[in-house]
């Protein structure tokens, strides 16, 4: 949050509304779910035949996945991700991919927002990790 607040003062520029929906975010955020955040963003990001994208993790250990599903409800709580469901109610469009979704029936998208997110942790990413050590 420094960060965005610094390049903001330095530079005598205005917030934008992305910026000021991950600034409230890593209010809520400690760094397992910045950590899982930024594997999601970078491994599991599928794109789909419409041109959208979303999260899918292939992973099996119960462990990656509890962590997976609790960091994408807060980034759909905080407004990084959203929430789509697939419509059952039209089964002659659907293709492989709406089948496939149909084993949870929803998925996660992520926003704009997200790309915020991924910049700024790719920006202190050098500070970040230094603290951890």
């Amino acid at each position: 949050m420094g960060y965005i607040i610094s390049k903001h003062l330095k530079n005598n520029s205005d917030f934008t509304r992305d910026e000021l929906i991950v600034c409230k975010a890593l209010e809520n955020a400690n760094d397992y779910d910045l950590e899982n955040f930024e594997k999601l963003m970078k491994n599991c990001i599928k794109k789909k035949r419409d041109g959208g994208i979303r999260i899918k993790y292939d992973s099996t250990d119960l462990k990656d996945i509890i962590e997976y599903e609790l960091t994408c409800d807060w980034c759909v709580y905080n407004r990084i991700f959203r929430v789509k469901t697939t419509d059952l109610t039209n089964f002659e469009d659907m293709d492989e991919e709406d089948a496939e979704c149909l084993e949870l029936s929803t998925y996660y998208c992520p926003r704009e927002t997200s790309n915020v997110l991924v910049g700024l942790i790719d920006d202190v990413k050098q500070i970040w990790r230094s603290n951890k050590l």
